[in-house]
């Protein structure tokens, strides 16, 4: 089993988006002082991070970074998937997941997996969350999403690529029905 360094780790997720900044030193130094040492953050934060598509702006938790540094944290980042933003949704509805009905359902994390949209937009934040926060110390991992489940989707893409991994997988109508009974 890996141990960091033999000191038990004790951490919570913390979303600074959601506190006015001048409120960050006061839950910092309570966290402290129950012993927490570690932060989850940006689960949520995709909107912030990325306001329209193709503009980021991380200035929101540089500042919270540099203020929790001083407090001597360390952190586990969030890719933040789970809440794609608005723009995403009204420039690309197919990223979001269809249900049987043919109605997108609209909840956090319901997002059709096999969009090629919601594929390369994922892929895009966190990349470049990545090339904004490479320097950063003190970041001791990287949380993928973060609520990892599967997603029914009933779209036209899903539809196309099950019927796909059927033919793979089965070959014909007749060994499928066998198999299926």
């Amino acid at each position: 089993m890996y141990n960091i360094d033999e000191r038990l780790v004790l951490g919570t997720c913390y979303y600074p988006e959601h506190w006015d900044s001048c409120r960050w030193s006061t839950d910092l130094q309570m966290m402290k002082d129950a012993g927490i040492s570690v932060l989850r953050i940006m689960d949520l934060a995709w909107a912030i991070m990325e306001p329209e598509d193709g503009k980021f702006d991380f200035s929101l938790f540089d500042n919270f970074l540099d203020l929790a540094d001083s407090y001597g944290f360390e952190y586990i980042f969030c890719t933040p998937t789970e809440a794609s933003p608005v723009w995403l949704r009204e420039k690309h509805p197919d990223a979001v997941s269809t249900g049987r009905d043919g109605l997108a359902l609209g909840a956090r994390g319901y997002h059709c997996h096999n969009s090629e949209f919601f594929r390369f937009y994922s892929e895009r934040i966190v990349s470049e969350m990545a090339k904004h926060f490479k320097n950063r110390k003190n970041v001791i991992g990287w949380q993928l999403d973060n609520e990892i489940k599967g997603v029914d989707c009933y779209c036209g893409t899903c539809e196309k690529k099950f019927r796909d991994w059927l033919k793979q997988r089965y070959k014909t109508i007749d060994r499928l029905n066998t198999e299926w009974g």
